[in-house]
């Protein structure tokens, strides 16, 4: 039975599983909705492809203070305290020229290089191709690297865990 080609997230928006919170808040014209994303690291010329990808959040721990009123009662009152940034897993395509810059990058952390720590750039493009939405990915570095064999695409993938110390989203 011959297998469709390995499918390509910066072709299919399917691929990505972001939060619907990020575009239900905008009013979105017709045309203007994110079709496909792409993945661009600082220093590396081209843009990464990628199937898969999941975990690009953003927490802040919650600070419970009890407070006592004037009359007695008691409450809790809740502020936000320290925000936190998930690790992004992204899965791709084995291709040399990706599998090498992400293998050399990996060393560049193993052999404990402060330089390995770069900003990359996640675009969600509109079906012509135009940006819609950027999140800027700030001193991003592989914590993780694994080769595996997907069988039901009948190819190999390299899946990477980004460590991200600080996500920006803007406007385009």
């Amino acid at each position: 039975m011959m297998k469709q080609p390995f499918t390509l997230c910066y072709a299919l928006l399917s691929c990505i599983a972001l939060p619907g919170s990020f575009l239900s808040a905008q009013t979105i014209s017709p045309g203007d909705e994110v079709q496909h994303f792409i993945f661009e690291i600082d220093e590396f010329s081209q843009h990464l492809p990628f199937s898969e990808m999941s975990g690009l959040s953003s927490e802040s721990e919650i600070i419970e203070q009890h407070v006592v009123d004037p009359d007695g009662g008691e409450t809790t009152e809740k502020t936000p305290g320290q925000t936190q940034y998930g690790n992004i897993v992204m899965v791709f395509p084995y291709m040399d020229e990706t599998a090498t810059f992400l293998w050399n990058w990996r060393q560049q952390v193993v052999e404990g290089d402060p330089e390995a720590s770069r900003d990359a750039t996640l675009t969600g493009l509109d079906g012509g191709g135009e940006g819609v939405v950027e999140y800027n990915l700030v001193n991003v570095w592989p914590s993780k690297w694994s080769l595996d064999y997907d069988t039901d695409e009948e190819a190999f993938v390299l899946t990477i865990e980004f460590a991200v110390e600080e996500i920006e989203r803007e406007s385009l």
